[in-house]
C-alpha cells in the first residue's frame, strides 16, 4: 500500500506539472539492501522519483525526538523516570524533531536550486540513550534511566496493536540500527544550504507537555 500511496503521489505530481517536490522518506536508507520493507520501499519510491522527471529535493531523517511520545515510551517516562526505546543504550542517533523536519522541508521548497539533491539530515547532535536520560533529567529535574526495549517484545507488542506483518517490519528497522552504528552527519554542511534553527534534545523536552493522553 505504501509503495502504490507514494506512486500514486509521484504521478500526481507529474500530471500537475509540480516545479518542485520534497520528499520526507521518514528514515535514513542504508546504502545496501536490507531485508526490512520499510527501508525498501523508500529506496524504491526514491527512484520512481528520478525516474518521473519531477524536479525533486530528497529528505532522510534518522528518528524522531517525538517518537519518545509514542505510548512504548510515555508512560515511563511520565511515572517511572525510565526512557524506554527499542536501541541499545550506547546507540548514537542524530534524533531531530518533526517540527524541524518541516522546517528543513520548507526551505527546500524555497531552493528550486536544489533540485535533484539528497539530504541526510539530523539534528544538532548525536545522543546515546543513556545521553538522552542525563537530558530528561536535567530538564524535568528528576532522577531518568534509560531502558533498552527487547526487540521481540517490540515487535509482539506492534503486531498486536497493528497486526502482522506491520510490527515485525517496523522492528526490522531496528534490528539494523542496531547492527550497524550511524554514518557522522555534517549537520553544519546541510544548514549552509537549508538554513534553520535546529532543536536540541533539551529543548523539545521543554517543549512537550509530559502527561499521558
Amino acid at each position: 500500500m505504501a509503495t502504490t500511496q507514494g506512486r500514486n503521489a509521484i504521478n500526481a505530481a507529474q500530471y500537475a506539472g509540480v516545479e518542485l517536490l520534497v520528499f520526507n522518506t521518514s528514515t535514513s536508507i542504508p546504502n545496501q539492501t536490507t531485508d526490512a520493507s520499510a527501508f525498501e520501499i523508500k529506496r524504491n519510491l526514491e527512484q520512481y522519483i528520478r525516474q518521473s522527471g519531477v524536479p525533486f529535493i530528497i529528505l532522510r531523517p534518522p528518528i524522531y525526538m517525538d517518537n519518545l511520545t509514542a505510548p512504548w515510551s510515555i508512560s515511563g517516562i511520565v511515572h517511572q523516570g525510565v526512557v524506554s526505546y527499542p536501541l541499545p543504550p550506547e546507540t548514537e542517533i542524530s534524533w531531530i524533531s518533526l517540527a524541524d523536519v518541516a522546517a528543513l522541508a520548507v526551505a527546500a521548497l524555497q531552493r528550486p536550486e536544489l533540485t535533484g539533491s539528497i539530504f541526510d539530515i539530523g539534528g544538532p547532535e548525536a545522543l546515546s540513550g543513556q545521553d538522552i536520560a542525563k537530558r530528561f533529567a536535567k530538564v524535568l529535574n528528576r532522577p531518568f534511566t534509560y531502558q533498552q526495549i527487547p526487540i521481540d517484545a517490540f515487535e509482539q507488542g506492534l503486531n498486536q496493536a497493528f497486526g502482522e506483518p506491520t510490527g515485525t517490519e517496523i522492528a526490522k528497522i531496528y534490528r539494523w540500527r542496531a547492527a550497524h552504528p550511524e554514518d557522522e552527519i555534517d549537520v553544519n554542511v546541510i544548514l549552509q544550504k537549508l538554513p534553520i534553527e535546529l532543536t536540541t534534545f533539551e529543548k523539545w523536552i521543554q517543549s512537550i507537555e509530559w502527561a499521558e493522553s
